[in-house]
């Protein structure tokens, strides 16, 4: 899994990539009836006044080649968009 946090420009701010649930789910024993909760504290820099943006997907660890995506916030190049509460924070 990784997860990009990216400035208006897509400029890194902070990432993080590491197996789901820190290794202790592996895709191989998930179930289509199960939510897989996955936690990342990411320490990001200064943010501009545009805010942030914050993206995750996954890849084949190794190739590296990003699985497809697909539903709400999926972007053609195998990520997800997500919510960003900063992008909309007035900052000073």
């Amino acid at each position: 899994v990784f997860t990009h946090v990216v400035d208006e420009d897509d400029k890194m701010l902070g990432q993080q990539d590491n197996p789901p649930a820190k290794g202790l789910m592996p895709t191989s024993i998930w179930r289509t009836d199960k939510v897989i909760q996955d936690e990342y504290e990411i320490k990001v820099g200064h943010l501009s006044q545009g805010g942030c943006r914050i993206f995750v997907g996954m890849y084949e660890p190794v190739s590296g080649v990003r699985l497809p995506t697909s539903g709400e916030g999926a972007t053609v190049d195998g990520r997800i968009e997500l919510p960003c509460p900063l992008a909309t924070h007035q900052l000073r």
